[in-house]
């Protein structure tokens, strides 16, 4: 008998706990998978083909995430209460109200439904991949749609309901998606070494993939932080499952050991497909392997990365339901009252799912209408309608992972403004101010290439439309779209609350007149 408990229930207790090293694994496991197969292809463009600036760009992103995981330390020893909720907590814990309002909004109705719209679509593509390579030439839309809209519903339900069943996912997902990590780094370095050590040459950028990263390559190196800030996106997720660890105190520690170990990866992947290819992508690869016939090998990576995905969104599906069902106990979120009843967990994932069928099927009806000259490669003979959607579903994808770190950047701003006006007691660490500027500023950076980028785009595809050198359709159409979503996520997020904290004080003013008459 020990603190009233008997040992037995004790152990029992403890033995139901995760371990470090499990943080560790489901920060790799929820992390890797995405964007490192799929967005070196968006750099080397961004870049002009310069592999070097690629690699330059890689290198000051991941110094800026490691920075970021380290103030992580500090900032959740000051929102403990709040570690449940993830970003927004500690955004809560060091800024205002409306701060608060401002990431929750974003966090609720943009990231994670769009989460569960682009990441099937992603798995979907590099097992479709696979499927070409395997001969079958034709893969309509609708079915990829149908396809990716399962898996969705799957993972969500899945993870979401059973803390043990996200975990053991997980596990299996992280052993199946190391086999593709070292087959392209072994195969991408053994390809360089056929070549006798000689760069490849990069394909020629395809005309009109940014009008913008044309007019200068350093503008290509601030269009790439997006994109690879979406391979580290989701290593936070873990802390929503930092009251269910032997040593809680220990849960930032285990996101910086698992960025660690995940920088080294992403830098190894990068190096194989970059200097093993003209274009950077994992087609090529397989495409290599097809013309010494290992078509096999080729269709088995494939299927593989596209199931690493799947970890990912695994990830995401645990934490957010438990995001979501925190944000219901204390009635933040509408109709909250019908599922309070329900355990955490619980509530939070029918309120997730639902949210996560409605963004699927608005955000997948626009991206079939969304065209853009020299839309994304989709590999095989796909119809035009996939090309649209795959387009849309990177430039989503890019958006909300460069928000979600913006997210972070605020709540790393009210933590430094806390050091001088000391409201919130923390456990302070040496590093957290360099790193926490390091860090704001590259994701600032980012957010004001992405706004800037849209109005420019807008004005260059006027110049090019009057000097008849492109299509309306092709140039004004997607140009208009992008700017009308990101429009669109800006008033959700910095207007919105508005009217919400004004609705609030409304009812707090009339319950009071109620209760003194």
């Amino acid at each position: 008998m020990k603190n009233g408990q008997p040992q037995s229930i004790q152990k029992k207790s403890a033995s139901k706990k995760i371990s470090f090293f499990s943080v560790v694994l489901l920060v790799i496991g929820s992390t890797l998978g995405a964007g490192i197969f799929f967005k070196n292809n968006e750099i080397l463009n961004n870049n002009h083909g310069s592999i070097w600036l690629s690699f330059v760009c890689w290198g000051v992103a991941i110094l800026g995430v490691i920075a970021m995981g380290i103030t992580l330390a500090e900032m959740s020893s000051g929102s403990k209460q709040n570690n449940k909720e993830g970003v927004i907590g500690w955004v809560k814990t060091f800024n205002n109200n409306y701060m608060y309002k401002v990431a929750r909004c974003f966090m609720t109705w943009i990231y994670s439904p769009l989460s569960f719209f682009f990441l099937p679509y992603y798995a979907l593509l590099s097992i479709q991949d696979g499927i070409s390579l395997a001969g079958v030439t034709m893969i309509p839309w609708y079915a990829i749609v149908i396809c990716s809209f399962l898996v969705m519903i799957w993972l969500a339900l899945s993870a979401g309901f059973s803390v043990k069943a996200a975990h053991v996912q997980n596990w299996i997902i992280t052993a199946v998606k190391f086999f593709p990590v070292l087959i392209v780094i072994v195969l991408g370095f053994l390809i360089f070494g056929t070549n006798h050590g000689t760069l490849p040459t990069p394909e020629p950028k395809p005309e009109g993939t940014n009008l913008f990263t044309d007019l200068t390559p350093l503008f290509g190196v601030i269009a790439s932080v997006p994109a690879i800030l979406f391979a580290f996106d989701g290593f936070y997720t873990v802390s929503s499952n930092t009251l269910e660890m032997k040593e809680p105190k220990k849960a930032p520690l285990a996101m910086v050991v698992g960025l660690l170990i995940l920088s080294v990866i992403d830098v190894l992947i990068t190096l194989g497909m970059l200097l093993g290819t003209q274009d950077g992508s994992v087609s090529s690869l397989t495409d290599w392997l097809a013309d010494h016939n290992l078509i096999w090998l080729g269709v088995a990576l494939d299927i593989m990365i596209g199931i690493g995905v799947f970890g990912i969104l695994n990830g995401f599906a645990l934490f957010d339901s438990f995001y979501y069902g925190a944000l219901i106990k204390i009635g933040e979120l509408p109709f909250s009252s019908k599922l309070k009843k329900y355990r955490i967990n619980v509530g939070g994932t029918i309120y997730k799912t639902i949210c996560a069928i409605i963004a699927f099927v608005v955000f997948t009806t626009i991206g079939l209408f969304y065209l853009k000259s020299g839309s994304y490669d989709v590999p095989g003979e796909f119809d035009e309608r996939s090309q649209r959607l795959y387009t849309f579903v990177d430039t989503m994808a890019n958006w909300t992972a460069l928000l979600s770190f913006g997210c972070i950047a605020i709540a790393q701003v009210g933590a430094l403004r806390n050091r001088k006006t000391k409201k919130v007691k923390v456990q302070k660490t040496i590093l957290f101010m360099p790193c926490a500027i390091f860090s704001v500023s590259l994701v600032a950076l980012g957010g004001v290439y992405i706004v800037a980028e849209q109005v420019g785009n807008v004005i260059i595809t006027g110049a090019h439309l009057m000097g008849n050198t492109m299509s309306a359709l092709d140039g004004l159409v997607p140009t208009c779209i992008s700017l009308g979503v990101l429009a669109l996520f800006l008033l959700v997020m910095f207007i919105y609350p508005i009217f919400e904290i004004r609705h609030n004080k409304r009812k707090i003013s009339m319950l009071v007149d109620t209760t003194i008459e």
